[in-house]
């Protein structure tokens, strides 16, 4: 079976060329150590990196009369409210009009590039006690482009986990302090991704 890399946040050449090994010898080893760090850096983040490249329909509930926290959107195709909160999503709102979307400029915490995660209202949305979410977005998820930290960070996860073929037990091999185990994620990898993960800083503050 011919592994192939999806969804990745670096390539298999980038992680070859990283690892100074042959691409075409090790291609599955490769795609599959990718594979594995890239959901890594999902679960550790809270969030995904990659970019749909067709628009979904999802449903939220507005934090308050003024906000509406929703997954992190490159494009939005459009914003819709149920009307009479009855799952029909008759009303659409206008970006700029009736809603702004932010980060103002795909800009926050020193960060840019950055995707759409909050609606701020131009006025206020249903009250707060309907039955079911009166929010309909429609948008490509994701980010646009992989942020390069996010990309550095893969290549460090991914290239612990590729060296994982030769470490029997997670023992790459023995030091002045004893063994040196690979598993725990590396700080390095931890730094480049803390400024991206939900909950940690602006960028991901609700």
């Amino acid at each position: 079976m011919t592994v192939t890399v999806t969804n990745g946040y670096c390539t298999a050449a980038d992680l070859a060329t990283y690892m100074t090994v042959s691409a075409a010898s090790y291609g599955d080893d490769l795609a599959s150590a990718i594979n594995t760090a890239s959901r890594e850096i999902d679960g550790w983040t809270a969030r995904r990196f990659y970019a749909d490249a067709s628009a979904t329909a999802r449903l939220y509930w507005s934090k308050d009369e003024r906000i509406a926290i929703i997954d992190d959107a490159w494009t939005i195709t459009s914003v819709k409210v149920s009307g009479n909160d009855d799952g029909t999503y008759d009303n659409t709102y206008t970006s700029g009009v009736d809603f702004t979307p932010e980060p103002l400029n795909g800009v926050a915490d020193g960060l840019s590039g950055l995707p759409v995660w909050r609606l701020r209202w131009t006025t206020p949305v249903l009250p707060l006690n309907t039955k079911l979410p009166p929010i309909q977005v429609t948008a490509k998820w994701g980010w646009a482009t992989v942020p390069e930290p996010v990309r550095q960070a893969c290549l460090i996860i991914a290239g612990e986990i590729f060296k994982l073929r030769e470490a029997p037990f997670g023992v790459a091999g023995f030091g002045e302090m004893g063994a040196v185990r690979i598993g725990k994620m590396s700080p390095q990898a931890v730094q480049l991704l803390r400024p991206y993960r939900s909950g940690d800083s602006i960028i991901g503050a609700a």
